[in-house]
């Protein structure tokens, strides 16, 4: 495993990483993502590239538990973990996105069955498998008494969300690892993505992310496979972190003008004398809300009038 932080530099107040030769990709290299919105982003740019490369057969996922659950369909085939339920007159399969679904359950597991072969030959051969994770929260459907990855639009009262522990997330990609090592000889890269779930609020966001990442990491130091690498992503700004009065905002300055990035919001100011300017659209409540903070702590942030 790679030391990222071998390879930081700084140029011109911008953070680049410098990767090494030996983590480069090949243009005949096949490619499978998984998990979410970035692996479908990515794996499309490839495709459009002509490069082999497929993504979230059974939709985008957020969770590694989901992940779990829909590798080990793929490679056993067990309706268990498809998270089959009848609801209205429909059988839904709740960790698979919810196109999954049909008014006759032989029908629909047809269709899965025949996904899950056209992609577990494709992963047996694949060169490298990305899996991109988005949070630690998961929901619970009671009825079923397990996790799933899609509430099909039935009714949240029948759901439970909680977070997965470290010890939880350390199990689950012991699993995935496990799985996939044994199937395939293809490079695995985990990565979490720094896009903020603000559903979550702005505090379990922040727990959540780093949960992943350390219970990731955990795993891949008492492992320490050869072919197994955890890719940290950055945001493409590289701001300084404030904390003033228990409150962290993120700023640069850009001449006269600063952006500001407020529980995951991107505001853009123009301080003159003591008013402050919001070139953002707000709600009355959150316009109010980011401006007292501002006028705390504008004498403190360094920012000039």
């Amino acid at each position: 495993m790679v030391k990222l932080d071998s390879y930081l530099m700084r140029d011109n107040q911008q953070l680049t990483i410098a990767i090494p030769k030996s983590q480069n990709l090949r243009l005949r290299d096949t490619f499978f993502f998984i998990g979410s919105c970035f692996s479908t982003e990515i794996s499309s740019r490839l495709s459009e590239r002509l490069i082999p490369s497929e993504s979230n057969p059974f939709g985008v996922v957020f969770n590694p538990l989901t992940i779990l659950n829909q590798l080990k369909y793929i490679f056993s085939e067990d309706e268990i973990n498809l998270g089959l339920i009848q609801h209205d007159d429909k059988w839904h399969a709740l960790n698979l996105s919810n196109k999954f679904q049909s008014t006759n359950k032989e029908v629909l597991i047809n269709q899965i069955s025949q996904i899950a072969h056209s992609i577990k030959d494709y992963l047996i051969k694949a060169d490298h498998i990305i899996i991109t994770l988005g949070t630690s929260f998961i929901w619970n459907h009671n009825k079923l008494n397990s996790s799933i990855g899609n509430c099909h639009r039935i009714p949240q009262s029948e759901f439970t969300k909680r977070s997965l522990s470290f010890v939880e997330l350390c199990d689950c990609f012991r699993s995935i690892i496990s799985i996939l090592t044994k199937h395939t000889n293809a490079s695995l890269t985990f990565t979490v993505s720094p896009v903020r779930y603000l559903r979550d609020g702005i505090l379990n966001n922040s727990v959540s992310k780093s949960l992943l990442r350390s219970s990731i990491q955990e795993i891949l130091e008492k492992m320490k496979p050869c072919n197994i690498s955890l890719l940290m992503k950055f945001s493409q700004k590289n701001s300084r972190i404030i904390d003033t009065t228990r409150r962290t905002l993120l700023t640069q300055t850009i001449g006269h003008q600063n952006i500001f990035y407020l529980g995951g919001l991107k505001l853009s100011l123009t301080i003159i004398s003591d008013n402050i300017s919001l070139n953002h659209k707000f709600s009355s409540t959150l316009r109010i809300t980011a401006q007292t903070i501002l006028q705390k702590n504008k004498g403190q942030s360094g920012l000039k009038k």
